[in-house]
C-alpha cells in the first residue's frame, strides 16, 4: 500500500521522502506489471472466445449442408445446455436425524418398553397387562373384573 510522507518525520529532511518516493514507486511498479499480466490473460482468453465462436459456426454450417435441421430446434436445444450448465447446484442432503443426545451419547428419545399382552381368564381376549387384575385365579381384564 503505498505510504504517505510522514509530516512528523520533516526534521530527517529530503532521505525520508526519497524512502518513501522509492516505496512507493516499487509498489507501483508491482501495479503495473500485475496489470499487464492481467491484460495479457484477457487477450489471450478473447481470442480462444473467437476462437471457439468460429469452431461452432463452422460446424453449424457443415452439419447444416450436409442435413438440413431447424435452426428453432437448435436454439431450443442450445437454451437447454445453458440453462443446465448455468443453474444453481442442487442442496447437499439433510442429514440424518440424530439418533443419540449430542452432550451424553444417550438415546435422544427412549423407546418404549414392548406391550405385554395377557389372556385374560374369563373371557379368553388378550388384553395389555396393564389393564388386568391379577385374581387367585390368575389375570383377568379389567372389563371382567
Amino acid at each position: 500500500m503505498a505510504q504517505k510522507f510522514d509530516w512528523s518525520a520533516w526534521r530527517l529532511g529530503l532521505f525520508t521522502e526519497r524512502a518513501v518516493i522509492n516505496r512507493n514507486a516499487e509498489e507501483l511498479d508491482y501495479v503495473q506489471g500485475t496489470l499487464s499480466s492481467l491484460w495479457g490473460t484477457v487477450q489471450r482468453q478473447q481470442q480462444e472466445i473467437l476462437q471457439l465462436r468460429a469452431t461452432l459456426i463452422g460446424v453449424i454450417e457443415v452439419l447444416h449442408a450436409r442435413a438440413p435441421f431447424d435452426v428453432d430446434e437448435l436454439d431450443r436445444a442450445v437454451q437447454t445446455a445453458l440453462t443446465d450448465l448455468t443453474a444453481p447446484p442442487p442442496p447437499p442432503p439433510s442429514p440424518p436425524p440424530a439418533s443419540t443426545d449430542p452432550y451424553r451419547g444417550l438415546p435422544a428419545e427412549p423407546t418404549p418398553p414392548p406391550v405385554r399382552l395377557v389372556l385374560c381368564l374369563q373371557c379368553g381376549r388378550q388384553v395389555p397387562a396393564s389393564q388386568t387384575t391379577i385374581t387367585e385365579n390368575g389375570e383377568v381384564c379389567d372389563a371382567c373384573a
